[in-house]
């Protein structure tokens, strides 16, 4: 073999053997090939499937539940415009397994089901799970020309609707508007576990409604802003009250015990919660670095 050939299949070998080395001496990133398989793995047809339904049956266990926002239109007579029903529709997404696949799909709706259909609508239009989902009537009601109160839901909603809903969820603002109103209907929903009153702080609301990303947190204690509770929806009154946000929840709960006391109801009285409604995805992470020693 010419001295030159040996030379370049030297040189050769050592690279391969440097190579294979380093790969040796520096494994892959364990979290680098978890992000990689859950975004390119392309042979899950080929599973059996019996394994694909497993999968997406612990697929749907991860989904929390969602604040579903609620848009409400107002069907008017043609002179009068006296109301005279109401229709009900979501711009929440609906949940992804749902338009997945067939199999996805079957098993999502077991736990998803359309809901909220009102007497004037030709059916359910929003896929609801009862047991997690916050029913949700934002700020942006105030601006309809006939605003909302939770009579309307007793007034408009099929009777199993009205016997399922678990959450409740309304915008401060929007509930003071018919305080009275909203305290006393509550006894009417059988099902009802939770209600949370909110502070809408922006991105979470658009122009839209309540954000793809938006959740309930816990207002600070030195939160730089308070609201008010009004005892009989005019919000000039004199006897309303200016409180702090931690406060809010033990005067409203006192509220609402009235009228489940008077009904007999007292051990079926919901939860009151007062929350901030935000985006989290703005929410701040911790520092990195934090505590360490320089």
């Amino acid at each position: 073999m010419p001295p030159v050939q040996k030379t370049r299949d030297a040189f050769v070998t050592r690279s391969a053997a440097k190579r294979t080395t380093s790969a040796a001496a520096a494994p892959p990133n364990p979290a680098t090939l978890i992000r990689k398989a859950a975004t390119t793995f392309k042979s899950f047809s080929r599973l059996p499937p019996e394994i694909q339904l497993k999968i997406w049956e612990i697929a749907i266990q991860g989904y929390e539940g969602r604040i579903v926002q609620i848009n409400v239109k107002s069907l008017l007579t043609k002179y009068s415009e006296h109301v005279r029903g109401i229709l009900y529709s979501s711009p929440t997404p609906i949940p992804g397994m749902l338009h997945a696949c067939s199999d996805a799909r079957g098993i999502a709706l077991k736990r998803y089901q359309l809901a909220l259909s009102s007497f004037a609508s030709k059916g359910p239009r929003t896929y609801v799970d009862y047991n997690t989902d916050t029913i949700y009537f934002g700020e942006a009601l105030l601006l309809k020309p006939h605003s909302f109160a939770l009579s309307m839901l007793l007034r408009d909603l099929d009777d199993d609707d009205i016997a399922k809903i678990r959450k409740l969820g309304m915008a401060q603002k929007l509930w003071n508007y018919q305080t009275f109103c909203n305290l006393h209907v509550l006894v009417d929903f059988p099902a009802l576990e939770q209600v949370t009153l909110t502070m809408e702080r922006p991105p979470a609301v658009g122009r839209s409604g309540v954000g793809k990303s938006a959740e309930f947190v816990r207002v600070k204690k030195n939160e730089e802003f308070y609201t008010c509770i009004s005892h009989h929806g005019i919000m000039d009154d004199p006897d309303d009250l200016m409180v702090w946000p931690e406060e809010v929840e033990e005067i409203l709960t006192d509220h609402l015990e009235e009228p489940y006391e008077t009904q007999g109801l007292l051990d079926k009285m919901p939860t009151l919660e007062f929350k901030m409604l935000c985006d989290k995805s703005k929410r701040k992470s911790p520092a990195k670095g934090k505590g360490k020693s320089k």
